[in-house]
């Protein structure tokens, strides 16, 4: 679990860093500064998406769709750990 933690960590922050790199200059668009990346990060990986954010070039949306099918992937695993615990262990002999 600690693996899958740091590794999802480490793809939050390389994805805030492209998609900062490739948007900020965007014509069209939203996300402009570290906290626009931030809230947009969040928001995504958490599958909430307010919309408020989002990226407009094609490396930000590629970099977008990572981390969604990431998140999600990750929060099922805590997830499932998590539920785990309340299942009782059978004993088998």
């Amino acid at each position: 679990m600690a693996g899958a933690t740091f590794f999802i960590q480490m793809l939050f922050i390389l994805i805030c860093i492209v998609v900062l790199h490739v948007e900020h200059d965007a014509p069209d668009g939203k996300i402009r500064s570290a906290s626009d990346v931030l809230w947009w990060a969040m928001t995504t990986v958490t599958t909430v998406g307010y919309g408020d954010m989002y990226p407009v070039t094609t490396p930000g949306r590629i970099a977008g769709a990572i981390l969604m099918v990431s998140g999600i992937g990750y929060l099922a695993t805590v997830l499932g750990v998590f539920a785990q615990s309340f299942v009782p262990q059978r004993n088998h002999h």
